[in-house]
This record gives C-alpha cells, sequence and structure tokens, in this order.
C-alpha cells in the first residue's frame, strides 16, 4: 500500500497536467454543450451554463432569459446563423482563492444576407469545485481590467487569449 501511495505521489509530482486532465475535459465537454445551445437557441441551456455574476450584471437570471429568448428569435428572424465554431486548446488552469479557471479559445464564423462576422476570441470558464462543473463567461469584450469582475485576483496568468473582430460584407 505505501509502495502505491509513493507511485502516485511521484507520479502527480513529475506530471502536474495529470492532476488536470478531468477538469479540463469536463470543460471542454461544457463549453461544446453551451455552443450547441448557442447554434440551436436553446437560451436556457445557455443561461444554466453562463456565470451567475453575468446574470447579476444582466438584471437577474429571469431578465437574462428573457433578454437572451427575444435576441435568439430576432437573429433568426434577420436570418442571422452561426456557420461553424471551432474550439482551441484550452489554457494551464489558474487558481483564484476556492475556484479554478481556464480559457478556451475559439473562431466562431456567422452570416446573414448582408454579410459574414468571424471572431477570435474565447470562453472564460470557472469552476467553485474543483472543476466538476463549469460556467462560462464569452471573453470577447474581456480585457485585463474587467476580467477582475470574475476573477478578483487575476494577475496575468495565464494569459488572457487574443480577440479579434473581422465583418465581410456579401
Amino acid at each position: 500500500m505505501i509502495s502505491y501511495i509513493m507511485r502516485m505521489l511521484i507520479l502527480a509530482l513529475i506530471c502536474p497536467g495529470f492532476a488536470y486532465a478531468q477538469p479540463t475535459s469536463e470543460a471542454l465537454s461544457t463549453v461544446k454543450r453551451l455552443l450547441e445551445a448557442v447554434r440551436t437557441g436553446e437560451a436556457i441551456t445557455v443561461v444554466n451554463l453562463t456565470h451567475p455574476k453575468v446574470h447579476e450584471l444582466a438584471g437577474g437570471r429571469e431578465k437574462m432569459l428573457s433578454l437572451l429568448t427575444e435576441t435568439f428569435r430576432s437573429a433568426k428572424a434577420a436570418g442571422h446563423k452561426l456557420d461553424k465554431v471551432v474550439i482551441g486548446k484550452p489554457s494551464a488552469l489558474g487558481r483564484d482563492g476556492e475556484q479554478v479557471f481556464l480559457f478556451v479559445p475559439y473562431i466562431g464564423v456567422s452570416s446573414n444576407k448582408e454579410r459574414s462576422t468571424t471572431i477570435e476570441a474565447f470562453y472564460l470558464g470557472i469552476s467553485a469545485d474543483s472543476g466538476q462543473t463549469w460556467r462560462f463567461v464569452d471573453g470577447s469584450r474581456m480585457d485585463q481590467n474587467n476580467i477582475k469582475l470574475f476573477i478578483p485576483s487575476y494577475s496575468g496568468t495565464p494569459p488572457l487569449p487574443r480577440t479579434k473582430h473581422t465583418i465581410e460584407q456579401n
């Protein structure tokens, strides 16, 4: 038994990524569900997978659900659709007190009859239970200052991924 414990301890020391494999895979699974809900316009799923601080900033959970439902309805009526999203490799985990967090970069392409928009951005994933459950914040407009609304002690590590918006007329 002592031999087994020693092997696990050595493995954890020489392979620090091993300890974080499950939280990162859970974060990726959750962000994929979030993106599918955005693609299909499932407002309740998007709200459920969004960080509670975003609910608060939107005026409450019910207000956010109402706004998002109307936004999805309007987008569909205008012929706006999410054409493609490619998820990149998540960052290393960061720690903020009891929370762990990471960045999941993505490239999204959406379009309507008049234009096509490409966005290079990221989701900030935050877990208050060591990576078992994740809630997300879209980082397309996030910077070194407003990230502190969600990660108060953010020091720049891991670094914020870059963001870029490109609009092309059809």
